[in-house]
């Protein structure tokens, strides 16, 4: 399919968009004095809360637009604003009837439709969203706020290419826009557009001081087979260097420095969902002692489902901060006393490395969430690891001191919607099926050259791939157009788009042995095919990306299926392919192996993590600088 042709409108440049034209910047006093001068002029709180919207103080925005609206109840816009301010401070359900209620009034509002579709996208309905954004476009087809948010939307369907076209007409148009820059550069690498991705990620940190391209670019190098680990290593420190915050205030200290005493644990996190994060510590935070510690939830997430309840059952304090900025969030982790703090996020989705260097709390540990080489950020004390993820030698690499746990670093969390596991595909289709559902970023021309190599060697084999990418028509013929030039077939190659959460794991039923990727391993995936029965084989990368895999295998006594070079990752398949009795041997017992594992003993990797925490707080109550610790 032909990529849809690029609009030559020039877009009026980005901004808050004024009421009617008629508010201008005040600042905050300003504002005040108008309102002080005029109480009974409608405009003049608008402008008092426009105010206080500019600063990001959107909570206080609330009382003076609900003051306008009061004057002046009919006015269409004011109630849009009021809208904006719900938004802004969380009040979702608020802000939604007030977008509502503007639509009432003014069915052309475009900042009411901008509202309404933003809290769609948040909550993952991005079909809603695009409905709402195209109305918005019908009636303002110029405005780059639209245009970009329709961007979004465009992506969180996998429409990838339409949304990579939005955005590079308004890099051409506004190309000192860092927003449209990174949204460009997150595209690119979806799509596998590694080097085009870091041009675009270059792009943004050179027109802005926001710390976010700079941490997808540091996730990007991940994927990149040409990085070296020293390469990798040295742009995680530069995160220090350019954006961290410089003589912050002196971390809290807590008022009660007893060893023994129970501990207030923070937690921030994209995922406290169906999401990696989800699933690979909730088992264990449900095994802690109630006596020992208590969680504080800070999600940068609005989205809901079965995990995050259980989340919300073991909260002391649940509280959404997507909205609340770092300086802001830097202040609610001091005034809720947090003991620990825990970063969930790395540089992914709902990164707040900003905050952290702020040092809000006395302890600060990276664990699961983006996890996938050091920080870089000198306020986090401690990473958890484990032998496997971190060999000895690799602490030099590391900012944090690394906490090698006995077992994995993460307990794996199975679905209560398990599907059955059927008979090894290769019976019925008398040819084996090679699988890997990862994130298709994570592949790259020399991966699939060597699973080319690995496919003439099992003659009909067949190579399944399943992700989001995959509805690209393009990011597809990239595919087929490199294996054809590795003589694989285009007919070998099945290509599929997502899946919801249980089709994917019913899709292992077509997959006889799953290919780990590198330089960025599996996680999550491997830990899913091994519960539907499909042995995964892996090449350990150079970071701690490359090793998940090799983590998750050797603790759920799988070491075999981790090799050392990509003759021996051949060789194991091959060796696994040529006997299907013996795969339909491991099939059958293989989730079985995996529950009785250490890998998703809850109770055993709580008390190690109990442990861990007693010591680095124990540490802390005597003064002792942080130190790497090996639990035996």
């Amino acid at each position: 399919m032909a990529k849809p042709s690029r609009s030559k409108a020039r877009y009026p440049q980005p901004g808050i968009k004024l009421a009617n034209n008629a508010v201008r910047e005040l600042t905050v006093a300003q504002a005040k004095r108008l309102t002080n001068k005029t109480p009974s002029d409608a405009n003049a709180w608008v402008q008092l809360g426009v105010a206080y919207i500019r600063v990001n103080q959107h909570a206080e925005a609330i009382e003076p637009f609900q003051r306008a609206v009061n004057l002046k109840e009919g006015a269409a816009d004011i109630h849009a604003w009021l809208a904006a301010a719900y938004q802004g401070s969380g009040e979702f359900l608020l802000a939604k009837e007030s977008a509502q209620h503007t639509l009432t009034l003014d069915e052309c509002n475009v900042r009411a439709l901008m509202i309404l579709a933003m809290i769609d996208q948040d909550n993952h309905l991005s079909a809603s969203a695009l409905k709402w954004l195209e109305k918005a476009e019908n009636y303002e087809p110029e405005n780059a706020d639209v245009l970009h948010a329709k961007a979004r939307a465009l992506f969180g369907l996998n429409r990838y290419e339409e949304a990579e076209i939005i955005l590079e007409d308004l890099t051409c148009r506004y190309p000192k826009n860092l927003g449209y820059w990174n949204e460009l550069g997150v595209v690119q690498r979806e799509l596998g557009e590694l080097e085009a991705s870091a041009n675009s990620f270059y792009q943004s940190i050179k027109y802005g001081d926001s710390p976010t391209p700079f941490s997808n670019l540091i996730t990007g190098f991940h994927y990149d087979p040409a990085k070296k680990q020293s390469d990798i290593a040295a742009v995680c420190r530069e995160w220090q260097q350019r954006y961290g915050v410089q003589n912050p205030l002196p971390r809290p200290v807590p008022d009660d420095l007893s060893p023994t005493r129970k501990l207030r644990i923070g937690l921030f996190s994209d995922g406290f969902r169906q999401h990696p994060v989800g699933n690979m510590i909730i088992a264990a935070l449900e095994s802690t002692h109630p006596e020992e510690m208590e969680f504080y939830f800070y999600s940068t997430n609005v989205s809901s489902d079965a995990i995050t309840k259980r989340f919300r059952k073991l909260a002391s304090h649940w509280q959404v901060i997507k909205y609340l900025d770092d300086a802001a969030f830097n202040q609610q982790v001091r005034d809720d006393k947090i003991d620990i703090l825990f970063d969930l996020a790395g540089h992914n989705a709902g990164t707040r490395s900003k905050a952290i260097s702020m040092q809000p709390a006395p302890l600060i540990v990276k664990w699961v969430g983006g996890l996938i080489n050091t920080t870089g950020v000198e306020a986090i004390d401690y990473l958890i690891s484990d032998h496997i993820e971190t060999p000895e030698g690799e602490d030099k690499h590391y900012t944090e001191k690394l906490i090698r746990l006995p077992d994995d670093y993460i307990v794996y969390s199975q679905p209560v919607y398990m599907p059955n596991i059927g008979p090894l595909p290769a019976i019925s289709n008398e040819f084996i099926t090679l699988g890997c559902f990862n994130n298709p970023t994570k592949l790259n021309a020399q991966l699939l050259s060597e699973w080319a190599t690995l496919m003439h060697q099992l003659p009909n084999s067949r190579l399944f791939l399943k992700g989001k990418p995959y509805t690209s028509e393009s990011f597809c013929e990239r595919i087929y157009t490199l294996m054809e030039s590795l003589e694989i077939e285009r007919e070998r190659v099945l290509l599929e788009g997502p899946a919801n959460h249980c089709e994917l794991l019913n899709s292992y039923n077509r997959v006889d042995i799953a290919l780990d990727p590198w330089p960025y391993s599996g996680g999550l995936s491997t830990c899913e095919a091994l519960l539907m029965g499909v042995p995964a084989v892996t090449l350990p990368g150079p970071t701690f990306a490359g090793r998940h895999s090799a983590s998750h295998l050797i603790n759920a006594d799988m070491a075999e299926l981790v090799v050392s070079s990509w003759d021996e990752y051949r060789e194991r398949v091959i060796e696994l392919a040529s006997d299907t009795d013996s795969l339909s041997t491991i099939r059958n017992s293989l989730r079985q192996v995996l529950l009785q594992s250490p890998m998703c003993d809850g109770r055993l990797f709580a008390k190690h993590f109990m442990l861990a925490m007693r010591a680095i707080w124990q540490r802390y109550c005597e003064d002792k600088a942080p130190a790497a610790l090996t639990f035996n």
